[in-house]
């Protein structure tokens, strides 16, 4: 009898101690919440600062599913990444497309100056979905600077 009741006694630690982490998780996962939100605060203000635009905010639950193949699958062969940085990489993305849609009136030297903080994945990533949300301001980009391909790097 004893023996059962040393088992009982383990097992109810062992989910006091489950509880308590996850506990700790949640907290924790509410705390980089909470930085990530202060980090992205920060960076708008930076933005609106810097360039006098506004930061078009992207919900997180979002997703983007391709098109079916003909055989019913989606596999494009794109990125094999996780979700995350995949999430990250099209938010940042598609953020300076619109910058770059709303910056081309101001002059080739703005869109040069927004790209140049990018690596050339996004560089391109960027002029692709500027191309397809804005066909007309691509055109008149292409043909202001003709050699917009050299700023990809």
């Amino acid at each position: 009898m004893e023996n059962a009741l040393d088992i009982t006694t383990n097992d109810v630690a062992f989910a006091r101690n489950v509880l308590e982490y996850r506990q700790r998780q949640r907290e924790e996962k509410e705390r980089r919440r909470q930085e990530e939100q202060e980090q992205n605060a920060a960076y708008a203000a930076r933005m609106q600062t810097q360039y006098g635009v506004e930061v078009v905010r992207y919900s997180s639950n979002l997703s983007s599913t391709p098109p079916n193949n003909g055989d019913g699958s989606n596999n494009r062969g794109g990125m094999d990444t996780n979700e995350s940085l995949s999430n990250k990489w099209w938010k940042k993305v598609k953020y300076y497309a619109q910058l770059v849609a709303q910056k081309i009136d101001q002059g080739v030297g703005m869109v040069q100056e927004l790209l140049s903080t990018l690596t050339s994945d996004e560089k391109w990533g960027v002029m692709v979905e500027f191309e397809e949300t804005c066909p007309d301001g691509f055109a008149q980009l292409v043909s202001v600077a003709p050699e917009w391909v050299v700023w990809m790097g």
